[in-house]
């Protein structure tokens, strides 16, 4: 069970599709607490690394966050 950082709500992680936990220790947000302008960590299970980067637009639940990564990428989750 993973708790979101935001509204303590709780997950399961194979629910949410989570491929690792996060990579810092408080520092997960459920869809509905991630805000534009956030930093946020993702796991590329493709190259089995983090991506650092900031949510640049939130969708409604179930519709993805834009997030324009530090190294020029960009991506809708």
């Amino acid at each position: 069970m993973l708790l979101c950082d935001g509204c303590d709500r709780g997950y399961h992680i194979k629910c949410i599709g989570m491929a690792r936990l996060p990579r810092h220790k408080g520092a997960w947000m459920c869809h509905g607490c991630v805000r534009p302008g956030m930093r946020i960590s993702t796991y590329w299970t493709r190259d089995k690394s983090w991506h650092d980067g900031t949510v640049t637009f939130q969708y409604a639940e179930g519709k993805g966050t834009d997030i324009e990564y530090d190294d020029g990428g960009r991506e809708h989750a």
